[in-house]
């Protein structure tokens, strides 16, 4: 076992509630029997009523009323996720039916918004021998989410300034990205979006993402080419003017990292040298052809202190995935990877790490043994200084696996690392 301490396209680096009741039907009123002689009123204080034979009969049973609370009402944003309850007052399970699946969808429980317009959602309870079945449909309105406090033009070549809640979305995503693996946090420093605003307008005026953004670019600036280069780089497009991407998704694309072996993207987020960060997005109508366009650069590389940082994060190796790991993050097919961090001094004591030798043993709690194919690693200054990665062909959600890596040579010493992931 090995352990290391849509059009859619990225570019790594190289150094209100509403509630529902439904009631049965009632008798009253007068009668006309085979007579045609009308007969008195069913009374209805004691609800006794009497047939063709004078005889009293027992009263119809009135069932009880259903309702739901926590439903959404109103107006909800794109590209928003919102738990629907799962029983009604009675505690039975409710059932969800979408009839717009082009702009929301219902997935356990949870209402996914994915576009604009109008999402209609049926929802339904059969009743029992005590309550009354329920049958009605939730009518919800979808705005566009506002990213900015000031927003951008890229077919204008106007750069957008994100909001605060989108600044704290981002760094909460990487955050916790790093905390899965034991790192340390990192802090937003707004003084590198006037490069990363730039970048991600002249990424979504191109279609296309370059760390070397010149003078033949849509949206060209000097503080753009500058972003370009430190940051890592991530566009979307859609032939619909009115698609729209959450920023998050680029930070997700970043760690998955499945259009690129080396993984540039990935080793970044997980750098324990790298200590801030900051963001920019642009997205709107297209400067070049029609439709859509989303550019995005997450400042990772500050070149005037990152050689120079020290880590509290702790010595030892880091897989991708590593314990509980969430699908969003790893998915069937995703490239595996780790580093091994073994000086908290500086970024460059962590290059002398030989995988050359080393082996990898894969087993799930069974005792089955699997291997891995596609071994890749090396030295180079991408994100964190060494790395190994390899594919996982018989890879299944939900079994617990146990890593074992070894006889990997670190800083002139054999070592052997052992580590156990979860993907639900």
């Amino acid at each position: 076992m090995v352990r290391f301490s849509y059009s859619e396209l990225f570019l790594a680096l190289g150094l209100g509630v509403a509630s529902l009741s439904l009631f049965g039907c009632g008798g009253g009123g007068s009668s006309t029997n085979n007579t045609g002689k009308n007969t008195s009123p069913i009374p209805q204080g004691d609800g006794s009523s009497t047939n063709n034979t004078g005889n009293n009969t027992s009263p119809i049973p009135q069932k009880a009323v259903q309702t739901i609370t926590g439903l959404p009402s109103g107006t909800v944003e794109n590209l928003s996720s919102i738990d629907l309850p799962k029983t009604t007052n009675a505690g039975l399970p409710i059932s969800y039916s979408v009839s717009t699946p082009n702009t929301c969808m219902v997935s356990n429980f949870t209402l996914q918004v994915t576009n604009t317009g109008k999402c209609t959602v049926a929802y339904t309870q059969n009743g029992d021998t005590t309550y009354a079945p329920l049958n009605a449909n939730l009518s919800l309105d979808v705005s566009r989410v506002n990213y900015y406090e000031l927003p951008p033009s890229v077919k204008d070549c106007k750069f957008g300034v994100i909001n605060d809640k989108t600044r704290e979305s981002i760094l909460a995503e990487v955050n916790d990205i790093r905390k899965l693996h034991g790192l340390e946090p990192l802090v937003y420093n707004k003084d590198f979006e006037k490069y990363t605003n730039e970048a991600a307008l002249a990424v979504a005026a191109q279609n296309l993402a370059s760390h070397n953004i010149d003078s033949t670019w849509n949206c060209y600036s000097e503080n753009a080419s500058y972003g370009a280069k430190y940051s890592s780089l991530y566009r979307k497009n859609s032939s619909l003017v009115d698609y729209q991407v959450h920023p998050t998704d680029a930070i997700v694309s970043f760690m998955r990292e499945n259009t690129s072996d080396s993984l540039g993207h990935r080793r970044w987020m997980l750098d324990p040298f790298v200590k801030e960060t900051a963001f920019g997005l642009a997205d709107g109508e297209k400067k070049v052809g029609t439709g859509y366009t989303y550019g995005a650069a997450l400042y990772m590389l500050n070149p005037a202190t990152h050689i120079k940082n020290t880590t509290t994060s702790p010595l030892g190796i880091y897989p991708y995935p590593v314990g509980n790991y969430p699908r969003k993050y790893f998915q069937k097919g995703d490239r595996l990877s780790l580093f091994i961090l073994y000086d908290q001094s500086t970024y460059f004591k962590n290059s002398f790490v030989d995988y050359s030798k080393a082996t990898i043993t894969i087993k799930d709690d069974t005792g089955k043994q699997y291997s891995p194919t596609g071994i890749l690693f090396d030295t180079q200054s991408q994100g964190v200084p060494n790395n190994l990665s390899f594919l996982f062909p018989d890879f299944e959600y939900g079994v617990n696996y146990t890593v074992n890596l070894d006889n990997v040579t670190v800083n002139g010493q054999v070592k052997n690392y052992q580590y156990s992931f979860k993907v639900d």
